[in-house]
């Protein structure tokens, strides 16, 4: 399309991203929820799917999405 050969992608494209965190909670979630809000003001063609839920559940999730290769796009991780 001319799109592509110019470089530039259509300002109609929609763009999601799942979104996965561990603080479904406050003062955790507003921050997080606030953040989500302002970037998808800056960037209308992007949607932000979030799924939280609290840490012991989150590991149970991460490790059944992780088996099943269906990973988030985004997810939060433990460094040691």
């Amino acid at each position: 399309s001319s799109n592509e050969s110019n470089g530039e992608a259509s300002s109609g494209d929609q763009v999601v991203i799942d979104f996965f965190h561990r603080w479904p909670n406050e003062p955790r979630k507003s921050f997080y929820d606030e953040k989500i809000a302002e970037f998808e003001k800056l960037h209308p063609n992007v949607k932000i799917n979030v799924d939280s839920v609290l840490n012991d559940s989150y590991k149970e999730k991460i490790r059944v999405l992780v088996s099943n290769d269906d990973l988030p796009d985004i997810f939060t991780s433990w460094s040691d």
